[in-house]
């Protein structure tokens, strides 16, 4: 991810730009995060209805960084900088798909974000009302 958001006279120097390449990294992370996921073990995936606060903590650390990196892999902003300079039309920027569905996916991931630390606020409260 460092070079996919390094200054441009960095990218150029190792060789790591352009619009194909920018969209073969992201595709490249977003399947490696993906990935990542499904191979979780199961007391780790995400289960709000889990009743051991301390499991249900540490899934809820793993799935808000994978949200998180999954909106900085999504960011449009880089699309938006890409189609200023040479290369192809904003539409064909990521993976092939519009900047609209970029910035879909980054406000998805974004609100599964937030839900995990909904339910963890509501865990927190509910519990310190039973004390």
């Amino acid at each position: 991810m460092q070079t996919l958001y390094a200054i441009n006279r960095a990218r150029v120097q190792k060789r790591y730009f352009g619009w194909k390449w920018e969209r073969e990294t992201r595709i490249e992370l977003e399947l490696s995060l993906r990935n990542w996921m499904q191979r979780l073990p199961e007391h780790l995936k995400w289960n709000p209805a889990v009743q051991d606060d301390f499991a249900l903590s540490q899934s809820a650390v793993l799935h808000t960084a994978f949200h998180h990196a999954r909106v900085i892999v999504h960011n449009p902003f880089p699309f938006i900088q890409s189609a200023e300079q040479e290369g192809p039309p904003l539409e064909a920027t990521a993976y092939g798909c519009s900047l609209a569905m970029s910035m879909s996916a980054c406000t998805r991931a974004a609100h599964a974000c937030s839900r995990v630390f909904a339910e963890q606020l509501d865990r927190a409260l509910a519990s310190s009302l039973h004390r």
